[in-house]
């Protein structure tokens, strides 16, 4: 789910990013914030 960010007037961007190293099942949360893309 992605949350719009103050200011944003409701545009995202998408990034991707890659996990390594956890078990199986194991739940990860990305809190990102003021991400840009130069």
């Amino acid at each position: 789910m992605l949350q719009d960010d103050v200011n944003t007037k409701g545009h995202n961007q998408w990034f991707f990013f890659r996990v390594t190293n956890t078990k199986k099942n194991q739940k990860v949360r990305f809190n990102i914030i003021n991400l840009t893309k130069k």
